[in-house]
């Protein structure tokens, strides 16, 4: 019996729909890099011509992902038997959902709409964009995808540090003059480190991947961030590890890289600790490890204010202000927001809402490592990889105040575990039905 064109194609994508769809998903990727490319601003902004309308800012790529979002849902409502095989994995995206849409209410009873949607809006795209991993067929779409983000990053980061002149024609590293772009930088470490350790990763791709990952690591040095150094630290440490890197070489190995930190940062610090003469110097440093750990505590206790349920999604922005004062009397100085990104969640949203993403990322964590066993050296990487930037996340978190990048990390961490699942899946249905 012959089939027919439609009994064919019923049940699966066609090829055209694959390739939409992954146009839609590098769209996505390619607006938020033109979104922070300085020369290509203007053509940014007059693609966004209802950025910040209402109060709220929806960007083309949010537009983009509520039609990707459509795309993917619609497709697995009309095939009732994708249900079944996804909802393992769905059920926990959609309990987390519905926990965020939960948040949402109770933020507008408690201070109305306000800039509340603009917040939220990075959340609920970034739960339909882990939905619209789905798309992901097999190795060669997550593998292409994967070699997008480096792409992206190494033009990024090229252009943040090597291409920017100031002006007497002077090129500028660290902090005081050029900022590397931490968004792009954390993404396209962990997407290389997936392509690196891929037994189907040709010589030319590894090579081109190598010399950019080094690049970003001098270039992270020059910065002198603490926050993204230690995260690509421990990176770097739980990928090898989950690779079979021996623990007794993995600890010979870090002992090297932390004396060579240690003398870095001694050095760059110098200057610093020799200005530091009083209790009273070390407010007066913005930044200062004393000065965090003093906003720390304050924005502790306005947690504690309202522990379960938090103070609302977008209550204050995302930058809390803090202010300190030593002595009765004294000025009130200004720290600006307590550098550490769970705080700021546990004040929005309580412990309910952040043990509910911290149970999110656990969840497909444990169940990308149970997928990836037995599977081909790309799925595998690319699973411990996104294991390792779930935890750098975290750790980072820890030391840098909230921002869209962090929510743009989380998703893209969780996008990546939902492809590795979905794969493996697809693998292991496709052998048993041909075992069959």
């Amino acid at each position: 019996m012959i089939e027919s064109p439609s009994m064919a194609t019923q049940g699966r994508a066609t090829i055209p729909d694959r390739k939409f769809l992954l146009a839609l998903i590098y769209a996505i990727v390619l607006f938020k890099w033109l979104e922070v490319f300085e020369p290509a601003t203007e053509l940014y902004v007059s693609l966004n011509p209802a950025a910040g309308l209402g109060g709220s800012t929806i960007l083309i790529e949010d537009l983009l992902v509520v039609l990707l979002s459509f795309i993917v849902v619609g497709d697995l409502s009309l095939k009732r038997s994708l249900w079944t095989f996804l909802w393992p994995l769905l059920k926990p995206i959609l309990v987390f959902l519905a926990i965020g849409f939960f948040f949402l209410g109770y933020s507008i009873l408690l201070k109305g709409a306000g800039d509340v949607l603009a917040n939220f809006r990075l959340f609920a795209l970034g739960v339909l964009g882990v939905g619209a991993a789905i798309a992901f067929r097999n190795e060669n779409n997550l593998y292409r995808f994967l070699i997008f983000i480096i792409v992206i990053w190494f033009i990024d980061s090229s252009y943040q540090y090597y291409l920017r002149w100031e002006e007497g024609g002077w090129l500028y590293f660290g902090k005081g003059y050029v900022y590397v772009n931490r968004m792009y930088g954390a993404l396209g470490f962990i997407a290389s480190l997936a392509i690196l350790h891929a037994k189907r990763s040709s010589r030319p791709v590894k090579a081109c991947v190598g010399i950019a990952l080094m690049l970003y690591l001098v270039t992270l040095m020059l910065d002198g961030a603490r926050g993204p150094i230690l995260c690509v630290i421990l990176a770097t440490g739980i990928f090898m590890l989950l690779e079979g890197v021996r623990l007794k070489r993995l600890l010979v190995t870090g002992t090297l890289v932390g004396l060579i930190m240690l003398v870095f940062f001694s050095y760059n610090s110098e200057r610093t600790l020799d200005t530091v003469r009083s209790m009273q110097d070390l407010y007066q440093i913005s930044g200062s490890v004393y000065a965090r750990w003093v906003a720390w505590d304050i924005l502790f206790q306005r947690f504690m204010e309202s522990p379960i349920l938090g103070h609302g999604l977008g209550n204050h922005g995302d930058a809390i202000d803090l202010f300190i004062q030593q002595h009765a009397g004294d000025l009130v100085l200004y720290i600006g927001s307590a550098h550490n990104a769970h705080l700021v969640f546990l004040y929005k949203i309580g412990l309910l809402g952040v043990l509910s993403y911290i149970a999110l990322a656990l969840i497909l964590a444990r169940r990308a490592a149970k997928s990836v066993v037995g599977k081909s050296s790309f799925l595998r990487s690319a699973g411990h990889a996104a294991v390792a930037g779930v935890v750098a996340y975290f750790l980072y978190a820890a030391t840098s105040p909230l921002g869209p990048s962090f929510h743009y990390y989380f998703w893209f961490y969780l996008s990546l575990l939902t492809a590795v699942i979905t794969i493996s899946r697809r693998q292991e249905k496709a052998l048993s039905i041909h075992a069959s």
